[in-house]
């Protein structure tokens, strides 16, 4: 008897143990994780060369200076993308990762007239995104400066 409550409680937390270990599958590289989210922005700012940093989004925000609510990414690991503007109006085109995978060539109306952005970041959860030598007007006064944008799975 002493066996069987031996073994049954061995099964027990064997069984236990295994079911709370999770695989998690990492994607192997930059292409695998960007392709696998439609990403939504989550926050942006905006340095004007000289200048401090502009908060101009927050998601959910009442008082964003821009509403980037409706722009999202949607990089295919086929080199295409579907992605929305900030007016909502879909765009669909070709992106690549350039060689050291530093950069992503986007179709161009994706954001305004850029066609390349700076990936600062980029993890299963975010992607950080720099535009540099942006231009913007402020109060009134065209600048040029740095557009860093944060992106998060929609």
């Amino acid at each position: 008897m002493k066996k069987l409550q031996l073994i049954t409680t061995l099964i027990y937390f064997t069984f236990q143990f295994s079911s709370c270990t999770k695989k998690e599958v990492v994607p192997a590289n930059k292409k695998e994780l960007i392709s696998a989210h439609t990403w939504i922005t989550s926050d942006a700012s905006f340095t004007p060369n000289g200048l401090f940093p502009l908060n101009v989004y927050k998601k959910d925000a009442t008082n964003n200076a821009i509403d980037a609510s409706k722009i999202s990414l949607n990089f295919k690991s086929d080199g295409t993308i579907l992605a929305t503007d900030q007016n909502g109006k879909s765009i669909s085109g070709n992106w690549a990762l350039n060689a050291d995978e530093s950069a992503i060539t986007i179709p161009n109306g994706v954001l305004g007239n850029i066609t390349e952005v700076k990936v600062a970041e980029l993890t299963s959860a975010n992607l950080k995104l720099n535009v540099l030598n942006f231009s913007a007007a402020v109060l009134g006064q065209s600048y040029t400066g740095l557009l860093a944008v944060n992106m998060i799975p929609k």
